[in-house]
């Protein structure tokens, strides 16, 4: 195989390469398409098939074969402003002297089944971990006695 020079960088690179691995100056030159090939044309798009896009459609409640929808109204809301009362706090003057009073959260009804399945997972993770603890025991022996 023949060694060819990169006009770039210099380097005496093989010619079966197409790139200079130094620098990355290409041997060969790329073909320039005349115009954009069709999936380029199609870039920024999204296509849908068109069961995607029937889909699509009836999911936001609109059917292109169906009659033209009736015309929206408009209708006037009246403000709902009576409901709302603002709540009036005394000033205070003495920061020190403004404590927030905490209130106990008063104890929920433990549900039975919910209680039992936390025993039972409980004494497996236990019984699991006294499995673990024994083959640590187990693997300290044999390491004691042979190692």
């Amino acid at each position: 195989m023949g060694v060819k020079q990169c006009a770039e960088c210099g380097e005496n690179v093989d010619e079966a390469k197409a790139f200079c691995p130094s620098c990355g100056h290409a041997f060969v030159e790329e073909e320039k398409r005349a115009e954009p090939s069709n999936f380029e044309k199609l870039d920024g798009t999204m296509q849908f098939g068109q069961t995607m896009y029937n889909q699509m459609l009836s999911d936001m409640g609109l059917n292109l074969k169906a009659s033209p929808p009736p015309k929206a109204t408009v209708q006037s809301l009246k403000p709902v402003v009576e409901s709302i009362k603002p709540i009036a706090a005394a000033p205070v003057t003495d920061p020190a002297a403004a404590t927030v009073r905490m209130e106990p959260i008063p104890p929920t009804q433990e549900d039975p089944k919910s209680r039992r399945k936390l025993i039972i997972i409980s004494l497996i993770a236990a019984f699991l971990l006294l499995l673990l603890v024994v083959a640590v025991l187990i693997a300290l022996a044999i390491w004691w006695r042979f190692g």
